[in-house]
């Protein structure tokens, strides 16, 4: 089987082209996206430490909600307080006075 001459002609010349072409073009491109993903992973490292930073500075505002909470709850008993302070002070006056509801004059009688 003969092979023509011109087969081996094409046949270099696209290897040729393929190494001083392509090849190098392929390694280039290879090479950017490479040193565009180290600047990504730089990039992302800088990110995760400002977002630990905000979460950090961000917790007392949790903090004060929690705090807000608490107060509103104070606010309640204290409002219960002052409703049963009037009636406290009833009965701490009439046995003050001797009245305990049962006419004598005490709790002893």
């Amino acid at each position: 089987m003969n092979v023509p001459d011109i087969v081996y002609t094409v046949w270099g010349l696209l290897l040729l082209v393929t190494f001083l072409l392509v090849l190098p073009l392929v390694l280039f491109l290879l090479h950017r996206t490479f040193t565009a993903a180290r600047y990504i992973e730089h990039y992302l490292a800088g990110m995760a430490q400002a977002g630990q930073g905000i979460a950090e500075n961000t917790r007392p505002v949790q903090d004060l909600e929690e705090t807000i909470q608490v107060a509103a709850q104070m606010l309640e008993v204290a409002g219960n307080l002052e409703a049963h302070t009037h009636t406290i002070a009833v009965v701490l006056g009439q046995r003050a006075n001797g009245v305990n509801g049962t006419g004598k004059g005490g709790p002893q009688g």
